[in-house]
């Protein structure tokens, strides 16, 4: 049986925010960077998970999210039993991340400097 994860990619003028997990037996995603998110409770819609679980996980409250868009679910490629839902927010405001006890910190990440060392590192692997 599949589980049902949703995530939220929150952004705020080319930035995106980010989230270390901390090292956990129990979370699949231990240690790795991510957009904050998280399994889904019973009960609850992806939508409704992925907005729990941004607050959850960043200190910032949901009204501050604005919706924009919602994708379809994909499996990653390390747990292909899990189905993760991705919704697009944006914000109006850079607000302060004071991240959940799941968290090893989190941070505004601006896109255009990662995709610049991306492809500073990977410039000869992009077409």
């Amino acid at each position: 049986m599949r589980k049902n994860a949703a995530v939220a990619a929150v952004f705020f003028e080319g930035k995106v925010i980010l989230m270390r997990r901390k090292r956990r037996t129990d979370d699949p995603w231990s240690g790795d960077m991510s957009f904050p998110g998280g399994f889904i409770k019973e009960g609850e819609t992806p939508i409704e998970g992925a907005i729990r679980e941004f607050e959850e996980e960043t200190g910032i409250d949901r009204g501050k999210l604005i919706f924009y868009k919602e994708y379809d679910v994909f499996h990653p490629v390390r747990f292909s039993d899990v189905n993760v839902k991705p919704f697009l927010f944006r914000t109006e405001n850079e607000y302060v991340i004071t991240p959940g006890d799941e968290m090893e910190y989190g941070k505004w990440y601006v896109l255009s400097k990662a995709v610049e060392r991306n492809n500073e590192i990977f410039g000869n692997y992009i077409e």
